[in-house]
């Protein structure tokens, strides 16, 4: 267990260091208005203004307020961040609290 998860900060390690610092992030959020997603949305929003300030796009999406997205995307929890661009495609799904976590995932670091 231990060497999958040391495996797999490797692999984010290996990751942001090949990211070019002007790299432009398509982001997309899946949230729910009366969920508490809204931690979510303004945990995002925070980390888009501080490590992609001027070099991101984030789509927000109410899944009631658009619910044919979910089967379009295969969405199958809430919130759900998709990382469209710079490649590789990434899907970061449910508690998205831990900035330290989305940051790593995101390739931020």
């Amino acid at each position: 267990m231990q060497e999958k998860q040391t495996d797999k900060y490797i692999d984010t390690l290996e990751y942001t260091l090949e990211q070019p610092e002007d790299a432009y992030y398509h982001l997309r959020l899946y949230v729910a208005r009366t969920l508490p997603s809204s931690i979510a949305l303004a945990n995002i929003k925070k980390i888009c203004d501080e490590y992609l300030s001027g070099q991101h796009h984030l789509e927000i999406i109410d899944i009631y307020e658009q619910p044919e997205r979910l089967h379009e995307e295969n969405i199958v929890a809430i919130p759900t961040l998709i990382k469209i661009s710079p490649e590789p495609y990434l899907r970061l799904i449910g508690n998205l609290s831990d900035k330290t976590k989305v940051i790593m995932r995101l390739g931020l670091v």
